[in-house]
């Protein structure tokens, strides 16, 4: 039977949340996964989008559950390989999101034929990365593990579309978004389902 997924709009923001209401928090959202649609000056955003608090998280932080799945899935790692190659997908790490640009840090992750590739410079392990490195499953948990415990981290795995192409698009872009939400459903369940 299909899952009664519900919408939550961002009160005086170009946003929506899209939950299972059993799996969501409206007042305290931040410890659910979610998906969203988001629109800023220059594009429309979708897709998956986790949060870790920059305190000490309990049972009820989804990032907990969602980081232990997608490390111990190999299935469910290839799942969301294959969506990201199909419809164009990145990973964004966005460590301190409230932050101004200039002293914060957004990583990127995208996919090619081969796999998760880097993008941009850093580190991982005790190498230097080159733009469009090769990244293993593991190297991207790493990732997320070296976020300190006292930094926030807004992770998301998502569609840009830019804001001309979204405005071609009209309504087309949601049923674009609601592919997306039904390949990236095993991430999200992974997310929000106790095991």
């Amino acid at each position: 039977s299909a899952q009664p997924f519900e919408s939550y709009s961002i009160y005086r923001r170009p946003e929506v949340y899209v939950a299972l209401p059993q799996f969501y928090a409206p007042g305290d959202s931040r410890r659910n996964a979610k998906f969203f649609f988001n629109l800023d000056e220059r594009s429309a955003h979708h897709g998956f989008w986790i949060e870790k608090s920059d305190e000490a998280m309990d049972a009820t932080w989804d990032w907990l559950r969602f980081t232990a799945t997608l490390a111990r899935e190999k299935r469910l790692q290839a799942q969301i390989l294959v969506a990201m190659q199909r419809y164009g997908l990145a990973w964004s790490i966005d460590v301190d999101p409230r932050t101004p640009k200039s002293t914060r840090t957004v990583r990127t992750v995208t996919a090619d034929t081969q796999g998760l590739c880097l993008q941009g410079k850093g580190q991982v392990g005790d190498q230097d990365d080159k733009d469009g490195a090769a990244l293993s499953w593991a190297e991207f948990l790493k990732l997320l593990a070296e976020v300190p415990t006292d930094h926030w981290c807004d992770l998301y795995l998502a569609a840009h579309v830019p804001k001309v192409r979204a405005v071609e698009r009209g309504v087309e872009l949601g049923q674009e978004a609601a592919t997306i939400y039904h390949a990236l459903l095993p991430l999200y369940m992974a997310a929000v389902r106790p095991r």
